[in-house]
């Protein structure tokens, strides 16, 4: 029994950080039921765009899509080595429906940024 209970605890530990997988189809079907949650997302890469703010800090955006299905992805900082159009990746974030930042909204974006204590990112699949 006394090796049984250290066992259950590590177990039961692993399953509240487990993270949702998921894909942009899915997601579309049902974005509410991902809004503010954690999860890593499959799909290919499109318009992936490195760019610098009027700040100085660097920050990249790309859709990720599934077949004609996309939702945004935003992250602060750069990848590398940074994915090219069409590369299959699986991202980690924050999604949110609808993020506001200063007079603009937008919808549906994965926010893979890291603070380095979490599994947020992206990695590209080969």
């Amino acid at each position: 029994m006394k090796r049984v209970l250290p066992l259950m605890l590590v177990l039961v530990a692993g399953l509240a950080v487990a993270i949702d997988k998921t894909t942009p189809s899915a997601i579309l079907k049902t974005p509410a039921k991902f809004d503010h949650k954690v999860i890593t997302v499959s799909g290919v890469v499109g318009r992936f765009t490195a760019r610098t703010a009027k700040a100085g800090g660097k920050y990249f955006l790309f859709d990720l899509t599934q077949g004609k299905d996309k939702i945004a992805i935003f992250g602060k900082g750069e990848l590398k080595p940074a994915p090219t159009n069409g590369a299959k990746v699986e991202a980690t974030g924050e999604f949110e429906v609808a993020r506001k930042s200063g007079d603009r909204t937008y919808n549906n974006e994965l926010d893979v940024t890291s603070t380095g204590k979490d599994k947020n990112g992206v990695k590209i699949i080969k």
